[in-house]
């Protein structure tokens, strides 16, 4: 595949999926405008680069990486250019939502942690998920579905 080609493929993978990035985005930034912010420089520095993209089928995962890549930049610049102060409040922040999410996943059982984990951290598919695990396609809907419910009930009291 020559460089036109691949250009050609990675923005359509883009066109396609960006709903996709910026949820991957938004799961390291936490803020819809840092999540925008990673995104955009994201997508221009995948088009720059898309010479390097070795394997056309693994475009889309290549283009995640490229994100989650992004989203580790954008916050070590942010760090590097904050004060000490400025810096210590985003940390306690960041550590308390990270606290929060963590003694919601706590009570959820092991399967119900997994399944959570293989949807959002992962990106897996719903029809991926079943066949790893071995499950039909609604059951592992209606169990991923009943775990973020709980996620939910603990955020809002529930």
């Amino acid at each position: 595949m020559n460089a036109r080609e691949k250009d050609k493929l990675i923005r359509q993978n883009i066109s396609l999926n960006y709903e996709k990035y910026y949820r991957l985005a938004f799961s390291y930034a936490g803020n819809e405008q840092d999540a925008l912010d990673i995104v955009q420089d994201a997508v221009y520095k995948a088009i720059l680069h898309s010479g390097k993209l070795r394997d056309p089928e693994k475009a889309d995962s290549w283009i995640g990486r490229v994100v989650i890549n992004q989203a580790f930049d954008h916050f070590r610049k942010r760090r590097d250019s904050m004060g000490l102060d400025q810096a210590m409040s985003v940390a306690v922040w960041d550590h308390q939502s990270d606290l929060d999410l963590e003694k919601a996943m706590r009570r959820l059982k092991p399967e119900e942690k997994r399944l959570i984990r293989m949807r959002y951290y992962e990106d897996l598919k719903i029809s991926d998920i079943a066949e790893k695990l071995g499950l039909n396609e609604n059951t592992v809907k209606s169990r991923l579905y009943r775990s973020l419910a709980k996620i939910k009930d603990f955020y809002t009291g529930g």
